[in-house]
């Protein structure tokens, strides 16, 4: 059910929020707490934050939403807001952090403040020059969210031109989404080729940074993700049957 897990945000957020009064530098308190707060700060969180230390579910277990439109308005507001108020505390505290840097980046880009989250992906690259690969797929993400398309999809194929899943070892767990979610740049321009280049190495990326067996089946995942882009985007039957053939 949804009580549980909505339980469990309040209280986490409840717990880290004492623990940063108890020692403001904590940085992993931060991290959690910009994690949940920018995760509630999105339209279609599964939570909201009815108060500001408190999470309700947002949506039934079919996707129903269980506000009503102007409580869960409200609630991605607040939500929104906090992130970035705390993500901005938290820089101000440990300006030299990349990590905090990256958080902030991402609950100003859900809030839709692109050109900041940029300018704070650009404070990454400068604290930790050649470290980040997946930062490229983050700009081309936020360069896509602003409407620069184009922009955005010339830097994504020189990424995928240029690096390859190697060169992901020791970054975030996370970094196979960033590379996965260039594909629905190339998908909504109809570059079909790219757009797999891109889910193919994702999945190569995930393989490196995951053990085998970690969380939801993803070599399945893999194919139905390849295999929704081309039935979706009209690419060839013959290519599907190829690719399922292979499963």
């Amino acid at each position: 059910g949804t009580v549980k897990p909505v339980a469990h945000w309040t209280n986490s957020l409840r717990a880290f929020e004492r623990a940063l009064q108890l020692d403001p530098g904590y940085s992993l308190a931060y991290d959690h707490i910009l994690t949940m707060l920018t995760t509630a700060g999105r339209p279609y969180s599964p939570y909201a934050l009815i108060t500001p230390d408190s999470f309700v579910p947002a949506r039934s277990s079919s996707g129903q939403p269980l506000l009503d439109s102007t409580s869960l308005a409200q609630a991605v507001r607040r939500a929104g807001a906090e992130a970035v108020a705390r993500g901005r505390m938290w820089v101000a505290r440990q300006p030299e952090t990349p990590r905090a840097h990256l958080a902030l980046m991402e609950a100003l880009a859900a809030t839709g403040n692109n050109q900041a989250a940029l300018q704070e992906l650009e404070q990454v690259r400068t604290l930790s020059p050649g470290v980040h690969p997946e930062l490229r797929f983050v700009e081309g993400r936020l360069r896509f969210q602003a409407g620069n398309v184009e922009e955005a999809a010339n830097l994504l194929r020189t990424a995928l031109d240029s690096v390859q899943a190697a060169d992901f070892a020791g970054t975030s767990p996370a970094s196979f989404v960033d590379v996965n979610s260039a594909a629905n740049v190339f998908a909504y321009l109809g570059d079909l080729d790219y757009a797999r280049r891109a889910l193919n190495l994702g999945d190569a990326v995930r393989k490196l940074l995951y053990h085998p067996g970690a969380g939801m089946d993803m070599e399945h995942y893999h194919l139905l993700a390849i295999s929704a882009l081309y039935a979706n985007a009209g690419g060839p039957t013959s290519q599907l049957r190829s690719l399922w053939d292979s499963a």
